[in-house]
């Protein structure tokens, strides 16, 4: 009669346990040589080598070895070198995600033009121009705002970016945002930046509010400073000093100094603890 529940025995060999068969290892490891290879190929800016690297089962979605990014961040990233675009399309068709990376590609690092170029190119593929920055919360054509952007702010909106949706917490829109700034603004370059991006969001002329006279207690002071300037005897610096010559090997700090020290006492400076002043 076999019982209810019967028992597993464990595989034996004349009375001695079976080892288990270990799991192969080789996929893993084929895998994470794939994403070494992936990373490598975007430094390089090598379009067939992310190719090959996508190929061989590296992930477009997640963080790459050593870099702390994913496959796309990395690519635009090095989108102004030679080939840096051409990485970043072959993950785009591949099916890289751009989600939220429209708005977060328009940042204070960015340089304007590079950032009008990335924001034109994720467009041209698939970008929304009204994701939200993981970061900000902010949408890409507030983050143009903020870095007076103003051709990237014209492009996104062509490409139907919406001013009025509102920004995380302050609970205003972009053009609500932009006609506060205008008018609590005090300096001159600022009130012109905020009418010009309105402009460009709006479609009208925007007036520039006056601005403020300068209080009297203020232009004594800028008086007597300018007056301080003028009477003071200035010493020049040389036109040119010779960078070779400060140059030091990094077991030897004092070199530096002392050498840019005696350059400058010469130009009529004057040594004051660790500072040289005039």
């Amino acid at each position: 009669m076999r019982p209810l529940h019967p028992t597993r025995r464990k595989a034996t060999t004349h009375g001695q346990k079976v080892p288990r068969a270990k799991k192969s290892e080789a996929p893993s490891n084929d895998l994470e040589a794939a994403a070494k290879d992936l990373t490598a190929a975007i430094d390089d800016c090598d379009p067939e080598g992310v190719r090959q690297a996508l190929d061989r089962g590296a992930s477009l979605t997640e963080v790459l070895p050593d870099r702390g990014l994913k496959p796309l961040t990395l690519a635009l990233g090095r989108f102004d070198r030679p080939n840096g675009p051409a990485c970043a399309e072959v993950l785009i068709e591949r099916g890289a995600e751009i989600g939220h990376l429209l708005p977060d590609s328009i940042d204070h690092l960015t340089p304007p033009d590079e950032a009008l170029e990335r924001v034109r190119f994720l467009l041209a593929h698939g970008g929304d121009p009204n994701s939200e920055s993981l970061n900000t919360g902010d949408t890409a054509l507030m983050h143009a705002i903020h870095q007076s952007n103003f051709e990237c702010i014209r492009l996104l909106m062509d490409h139907g970016a919406d001013p009025t949706i509102l920004r995380p917490f302050a609970g205003v829109s972009a053009v609500q945002w932009l006609e506060d700034k205008l008018k609590e603004s005090k300096g001159a370059s600022k009130k012109q930046g905020y009418a010009k991006a309105l402009e460009i969001i709006t479609g009208k002329p925007v007036a520039v509010p006056d601005f403020e006279p300068i209080r009297n207690e203020l232009k004594v002071e800028n008086e007597r400073f300018i007056a301080g300037l003028r009477a003071r005897q200035f010493v020049a610096l040389p036109d040119t000093i010779e960078l070779n010559a400060f140059k030091k090997p990094p077991a030897e700090p004092k070199v530096q100094f002392q050498t840019s020290d005696a350059e400058l006492l010469k130009a009529g400076f004057v040594l004051v603890g660790y500072y040289t002043q005039f």
